[in-house]
């Protein structure tokens, strides 16, 4: 009876690591989206969306997810032709999404108005 006991609680915490693990990996795969939105004074403008789960209580506003964030962000922009560009991130808003269905974690939008040094490309 003991032994059974025992095998229960190691499996509940188990599963409750792997829940954990599973919470903060699917986290970082959550939607984001780049979308250029103005050029004006020479500054290419856009609107970075970072979808988020407030799964931990500091995830939304902690400095170790801030830079998660920060990565993603410089993976779009060098992916549209600003790579290694120095940007200044002009507002932030960290707006409520949602609930899923079946309950869980609340689901919020972070929105970045981002201003990158726009050059003019060259056409030979």
């Amino acid at each position: 009876m003991k032994k059974k006991k025992v095998i229960c609680f190691v499996v509940a915490l188990l599963s409750f690591s792997v829940l954990l693990i599973g919470c903060e990996s699917v986290a970082k795969t959550l939607p984001t989206r780049l979308t250029p939105i103005r050029i004006e004074d020479g500054y290419q403008y856009f609107r970075f969306q970072k979808q988020a789960t407030n799964f931990q209580n500091d995830y939304l506003e902690s400095s170790k997810y801030e830079k998660e964030r920060m990565k993603i962000l410089e993976m779009w922009l060098g992916r549209s032709g600003y790579k290694n560009s120095e940007y200044e991130i002009v507002s932030r808003q960290c707006i409520f999404a949602g609930k899923p269905l079946l309950g869980g974690t609340k689901i919020y939008n972070i929105y970045y108005e981002i201003k990158v040094k726009h050059e003019e490309k060259k056409v030979r």
